[in-house]
């Protein structure tokens, strides 16, 4: 991961999201995890894409970066 941080704000976190395959209706931080909803109408990305992903964002003051499937599934969403 890159030593530099920033604050990003969540249409630019949305759009890397894009760039690595995920849609993402919300983003929401909790502590030092930012936390990633994705949309209901798309499919998961893979493990490697995920990995990227999470590289990807350097946001300040954030460890992790996760998703966060709680409504997703009884949603309707695509596995």
């Amino acid at each position: 991961m890159k030593s530099t941080t920033k604050s990003l704000p969540t249409e630019e976190i949305g759009a890397i999201c894009a760039e690595w395959g995920l849609k993402i209706d919300k983003v929401r931080r909790q502590g030092t995890v930012l936390v990633l909803e994705p949309a209901v109408d798309t499919a998961l990305p893979s493990a490697e894409a995920l990995a990227g992903l999470a590289e990807a964002i350097e946001v300040e003051g954030v460890r992790y970066v996760t998703l966060g499937l709680g409504g997703f599934a009884s949603q309707g969403g695509r596995r």
